[in-house]
């Protein structure tokens, strides 16, 4: 549950507050409604957390409308971010999305801040402020860097898009790294859609890249096979290269390797390298960190096969077809 954060609050921010009760848009009585509405946006992450960690105070195996059991997600349409706040500004499960980080957003948490700035004269404003606070995740990172990164991406007055279509662009770059306590550049993305999930077939088997036994757990291997619309046999392929499966995974190779054979598998995004790909117009799809081809071991055309990475030589079972929606 987010609580509170020690952060200066600006002349600009009890303005925002003036504004939108005078444009009427101050409803604390009533819910955000479907459309764009600018927010405070503020972020927390591990440090800042209370407790520390990623717990989160509306998780779906407790039968809330939510689809993460602790604070996570990439940022994608099919598997976006926590985010925190007043549940009657906007209710558990409610998916925005929020042009200046380039990524999707759902509403699993409460945020104290939020709160009062929603109910009454809270620390930024209010009766009617709106305001969200966005996961930043920070596990094992300096707890000053992500607090500091937290601040540098927080906005007074932004807009976010509520119940947003699933084609927006995406960044799913991680908003704070923790191995190299970095902080998100949001003028780093250079556009480009993501937001809607595609199925990957073998040109040479008809078959689809899934995940080997349905199984939707890190570093599981990814295999092909019968294709049947589960959400194992979804990806979302982003701007930035990475390649996310339903499960909210990036496609990645077994131990970050770069030698011919290598299985492929799926692991949390975390921005490395071996989660890179590029995809060809020619039907190819190399890894960015090995140059080498997503193929299939043996070439074989069997359900179940496991998918490689492969020095490109032209072979069948190096040609997939990326299948939007």
């Amino acid at each position: 549950m987010r609580l509170t954060k020690c952060r200066l609050i600006t002349l600009g921010i009890g303005l925002l507050a003036a504004a939108l009760t005078a444009a009427g848009l101050a409803v604390p009585s009533g819910t955000a409604k479907a459309g764009t509405i600018n927010f405070l946006v503020t972020l927390y992450g591990w440090p800042d957390n209370s407790p520390p960690g990623n717990a989160i105070a509306y998780p779906a195996d407790q039968g809330y409308p939510a689809i993460h059991n602790v604070a996570s997600g990439v940022g994608t349409y099919s598997d976006p971010i926590t985010y925190a706040t007043d549940k009657n500004e906007l209710p558990v499960g409610t998916i925005v999305y929020y042009p200046y980080l380039h990524r999707y957003f759902i509403m699993e948490d409460d945020c104290v801040e939020c709160d009062q700035d929603w109910t009454g004269n809270g620390p930024d404003g209010g009766p009617g402020l709106y305001h969200i606070d966005l996961w930043i995740n920070g596990q094992n990172g300096n707890s000053t860097d992500v607090i500091n990164c937290e601040d540098a991406l927080t906005q007074n007055s932004a807009p976010v898009i509520i119940d947003p279509p699933s084609n927006e662009p995406v960044d799913t770059t991680p908003l704070f790294d923790s191995s190299t306590n970095t902080c998100y550049d949001p003028s780093s993305f250079t556009g480009g859609g993501g937001g809607s999930a595609a199925t990957i077939t073998g040109n040479h088997s008809g078959l689809c890249l899934s995940l080997t036994g349905d199984t939707t757990a890190p570093k599981t291997a990814a295999a092909i096979d019968t294709c049947d619309g589960d959400s194992a046999q979804k990806w979302t392929v982003n701007s930035d290269g990475t390649i996310v499966n339903g499960s909210g995974l990036c496609l990645s190779v077994s131990g970050g390797s770069t030698a011919p054979r290598s299985t492929a598998n799926v692991y949390t995004c975390n921005g490395s390298a071996s989660e890179r790909w590029t995809v060809h117009s020619d039907g190819t799809i190399t890894g960015n960190h090995s140059g080498l081809c997503l193929s299939v071991s043996g070439g074989s055309t069997k359900p179940g096969s496991t998918a490689d990475i492969y020095t490109c030589n032209g072979s069948t079972s190096e040609y997939w077809t990326v299948h939007a929606g």
